[in-house]
């Protein structure tokens, strides 16, 4: 018994010390008890041998120790070399067994100790013990700022899934988030922060349960750079024109990008930076100055999270679009009414295509197709008022030409009336206010009433010319008062006036706010009544006063007029309102005296006056007087002339006026625009005006020349020096601006017509809204009848450039000062301009170096070439820059300014030169629009392109073909 005990108990050790290394795994062991592992308690054991007991507490202290060792493994196996001790008792007997398991063989041994005292004690289980969870989470790819969701599988070791167990997610140590298993599966939403592109650890950790033992698993997060989109449309926009482009920059997922740097590239050319905000960025930019089409690129930065993307769209630079249609469309209430629009660029060239959208009111009523440049609608007028509405214009643009828009008004009326209605209804308002010193509330045509302001609108419309009148319910919305009265309005202010007053109606639909005429206020009953009198003037004599009075009346209170009849017939005296003579010959006066019907009439006498003192008084004889006069007492300048007519038993005395203008020579029109063109070189060369112009021996003053210019431009085939004076006091508002055709002719007109008139240039000289000098006045005309002279027609403007008074006292020279003959018909290309400062001091200086020692003008058209090519290198750029001198100056210009320069040079040496431009093949690849210069010697043409050294005069090499050509003798851009 002795034995045995001590061989369990050395077996039970042995068990106890293999555990340590070979942890305890659901091991099968067949006994009495299948399976069930018991031990007796050490103080339990009941024997009666003391050996015997202390041999089971030291088999029973080995099971525990092996029992500890294997909790804290945390794993059950069964390898290869285990021992494990089991004790069993059954009734009175303890059976103590060692079992050995070696290479798959079990061997057992076992040893029963009879006990006197059934007492038994169960040791744990191996179903007892806490299982292993087996948790995976597999790597994951994604971009910063995106929502994913992290999965992660959980199952127990024998590969059952965990359900509503603890799990907690970590990145990079930091809990992100916890939830719980549902069916072996711990799921989390989690939207990545912006964080950097680099690789992260994600760890999953499931907690202890009390079946299952706590667990965590790690991988990989990576955040890799997010794709950028950009979403920006293509842009059109008018050359030198305000645009801002706007881009919207997103990641990927659709997340607005912020605060990354943003730069914007026209032809690769970086024009700013910005930053984009909220997934937006704007840059202000000003178009280039040439129309065509430009690469406009964006590009954003790369940032630790996004990647870098670069976005390609086009700039559309435009032709400027001008629309054209009338200024104010008067159509009948109830009628068809054609709207027509003219599109071009500011050249006057047509558009091509495009649609057109037609406005009345805010409401567009129909939208048309461009054909060559025209749109047309018919619009029915029955849904109008009988009043002021606003059209709108507006043209879409098209590959070439930008939008725009225009405006205009279309007066509807329900009433017309005839020019002599008016006429005769205006006699008899006059001799209503002169009767009952008011003005009428309203005038009646026939059954038709007309307002006070509609027949002021009428009056007026009668002395701008207009043969048809409508009644339109205009408004008196006049608050000015009269500075002073009894002053004379002459004819060309108070038409001035009318048309003003005019303009007002139409394009506001109520009379001025002030109302003024030659400087002086005017109240509305007195404009009204001013105008009255010079309409009813005009209906009794048949031609406008040259004056009309400022009188004062009280406003109006009576409700309409008293047709008053005179006892006489009105008369009418009809004679030239100006009669041109030459000093030192007789004239021959005429006056017709008529009624208001033409019937001559038969008696009665006409006085002549001239400058107020009466020369004759004739007899009227079949409605005629006639007088011969001698000039010889008179100066030659204005000469007032006034007729008066006695009146007779049938018609009543009237008087009329007129001037008589005495010249001492006459001058043709082509003289007069030959010597414009010699005084347009004079100016620029002096940069002041002539005192004296002269024709031949004959001196003309600087006035006198102004009035010839100005009749020139009014199309008159006889010109006259008379003594004219200058009394314009008004100056330059603007610089640089470009006066075009109708406003240069019409402001020579009304030059023309104050001096005929008055005998003096316009105090105020205004044209399209600017006012003028007398002296930039002058030069203004005189450059448009030079070119006439260059080119056999009028420029399609002529811009507003600053001269000096003028302040040399000797005769004008327009000759040049170089020795070179100047071949018949080639002055035209010796002109100066704006650009090309021809016979300035630079370029005299320049032109000296150039030919010094040289003789033959081949020769110095060589030197000239020769010098410009040295002396300059190209500098890219679009058009004029810097001009003659100023490329000059700087030793560098495009081909533009490099033109100019030689162009200026050569004809400082009186060798004709002229402009050529085309599309040019460049040797380099590069096709592009190009200007070069052709230099006239020895009766033939020479190229000169100073762009490249590699040229030579006559010779160019740099480009090798080009385009159809197109010459200038002045350069436009």
């Amino acid at each position: 018994m002795f034995l045995m005990t001590l061989i369990i108990s050395i077996t039970a050790v042995s068990a106890a010390e293999n555990s340590t290394t070979s942890p305890v795994v659901n091991t099968h062991v067949e006994s009495n008890t299948q399976n069930q592992l018991t031990t007796v308690a050490e103080k339990e054991v009941v024997s009666n041998n003391k050996v015997e007991t202390n041999a089971i507490s030291k088999a029973t202290k080995s099971v525990k120790t092996s029992e500890v060792k294997s909790t804290n493994n945390d794993k059950i196996s069964n390898e290869s070399g285990s021992k494990i001790l089991t004790s069993t008792k059954t009734d009175d007997k303890v059976t103590q067994t060692t079992t050995k398991s070696n290479n798959n063989t079990i061997q057992t041994s076992s040893q029963t100790i009879i006990q006197n005292k059934s007492v038994t004690k169960t040791l744990k289980t191996t179903n007892d013990v806490k299982s292993s969870i087996v948790l995976k989470i597999n790597p994951i790819t994604t971009i910063a700022q995106k929502k994913i969701t992290l999965n992660a599988t959980a199952y127990t070791s024998n590969n059952k899934p965990l359900n509503n167990v603890d799990a907690v997610f970590k990145i990079n140590g930091v809990t992100i988030g916890k939830t719980k298993t549902v069916k072996g599966l711990a799921s989390l939403d989690y939207t990545v922060p912006k964080w950097g592109a680099k690789n992260y650890n994600l760890l999953v950790k499931v907690g202890e349960t009390s079946s299952t033992l706590p667990q965590s698993a790690n991988t990989t997060l990576k955040l890799v750079k997010d794709n950028v989109t950009i979403n920006m449309g293509s842009y059109s926009a008018a050359p030198s024109s305000k645009v801002v482009f706007k881009a919207n920059i997103t990641q990927s997922n659709n997340i607005p990008l912020n605060n990354v740097t943003v730069v914007f590239k026209v032809n690769d050319v970086t024009i700013g930076k910005t930053t984009v905000l909220n997934g937006m960025c704007n840059m202000t930019y000003t178009t280039p100055k040439n129309p065509k089409t430009y690469k406009l690129t964006v590009k954003v930065g790369e940032t630790n999270y996004t990647l870098s993307k670069t976005f390609n769209t086009n700039l559309n630079v435009l032709k400027p679009s001008k629309i054209t249609i009338s200024s104010n469309i008067i159509a009948a209430k109830k009628s068809t009414v054609t709207l027509t629009a003219k599109v071009t660029d500011l050249k006057g060239n047509l558009a091509s295509n495009g649609k057109v959208a037609f406005k009345i009111n805010g409401k567009t009523i129909s939208t048309i197709s461009l054909v060559k440049g025209m749109a047309s609608v018919k619009y029915d007028t029955s849904k109008l008022s009988a009043t002021v509405n606003n059209v709108t214009v507006v043209y879409s643009g098209n590959s070439q030409f930008n939008a725009t828009s225009a405006n205009t008004k279309l007066r509807v009326y329900s009433q017309t009336f005839s020019y002599n209605e008016i006429l005769k209804k205006a006699y008899d308002v006059n001799l209503s206010i002169e009767k009952y010193h008011k003005i009428p509330e309203y005038v009646l045509f026939g059954n038709t009433k007309v307002s006070s302001n509609d027949f002021l609108y009428l009056v007026s419309k009668v002395l701008s010319s207009n043969n048809t009148f409508y009644a339109l319910n205009y408004e008196d919305k006049t608050t000015s008062s009269t500075s002073k009265y009894g002053v004379n309005i002459y004819k060309n202010d108070y038409i001035a006036l009318s048309k003003t007053l005019v303009s007002s109606y139409d394009t506001t639909g109520y009379s001025p706010v002030s109302i003024k005429a030659a400087d002086y206020s005017l109240s509305y009953e007195d404009a009204y009544y001013l105008l009255t009198r010079a309409v009813s003037y005009l209906y009794v004599n048949k031609n406008l006063p040259n004056y009309s009075t400022v009188r004062n009346i009280p406003h109006a209170t009576s409700s309409n007029i008293t047709n008053t009849t005179p006892t006489l017939n009105p008369s009418k005296i009809t004679i030239s309102n100006v009669i041109v003579a030459e000093k030192k010959s007789t004239v021959t006066l005429t006056a017709k005296v008529t009624d208001l019907t033409g019937n001559l009439a038969s008696s009665g006498k006409v006085a002549f006056k001239i400058n107020g003192k009466t020369i004759s008084t004739i007899s009227v004889v079949n409605g005629i007087a006639t007088l011969k006069y001698n000039t010889t007492p008179l100066s030659t300048a204005l000469n007032n002339i006034t007729v008066v007519y006695s009146g007779n038993s049938k018609l009543n005395a009237n008087t009329t006026t007129s001037k008589l203008r005495l010249y001492n020579y006459v001058f043709s029109y082509n003289e007069v625009l030959k010597k414009a063109y010699d005084v347009k070189v004079y100016i620029e060369k002096y940069n002041a005006l002539p005192k004296t112009v002269m024709f031949g021996s004959v001196g003309v003053s600087q006035v006198d020349f102004l009035y010839m210019v100005s009749r020139v431009l009014s199309t008159n085939n006889s010109f006259y020096a008379m003594g004219y004076m200058a009394k314009t006091s008004s100056s330059t508002s603007k610089y640089g601006v470009n006066i075009y055709k109708n406003d240069y002719a019409s402001l020579s007109k009304e030059i023309a017509y104050n001096f005929d008139t008055y005998g003096y240039s316009p105090v105020n000289i205004k044209v399209a809204g600017y006012s003028l000098s007398y002296e930039d006045a002058y030069y203004l005309l005189t450059r448009a009848v030079s070119y006439l002279y260059v080119n056999k027609n009028l420029p399609n403007y002529s811009t507003v450039l600053n001269i000096k008074t003028a302040n040399q006292t000797s005769n004008p020279s327009t000759s040049n000062p170089s020795t070179n003959t100047v071949p018949d018909g080639y002055s035209q290309y010796l002109v100066s301009s704006k650009n090309c400062e021809v016979n300035s001091t630079a370029i005299k200086n320049a032109l000296s170096k150039a030919i010094a020692g040289v003789t033959g003008t081949y020769n110095q058209a060589v030197a000239i070439f020769n010098y410009v090519n040295k002396h300059t290198s190209y500098s890219g750029y679009y058009n004029t820059r810097y001009g003659a001198i100023g490329t000059l100056n700087r030793g560098y210009g495009n081909c533009v300014d490099t033109a100019h320069l030689v162009i200026a040079m050569m004809r400082t040496a009186n060798i004709p030169a002229r402009y050529c431009h085309a599309t040019c093949y460049f040797r380099s690849g590069l096709v592009t629009g190009h200007v070069w210069a052709e230099v006239y010697v020895n009766g033939k043409w020479y190229k000169c392109d100073g762009t490249s050294n590699s040229n030579t005069f006559g010779n160019i090499v740099n480009w090798n073909s080009c385009g159809s050509i197109t010459r200038y003798i002045s350069l436009p851009f």
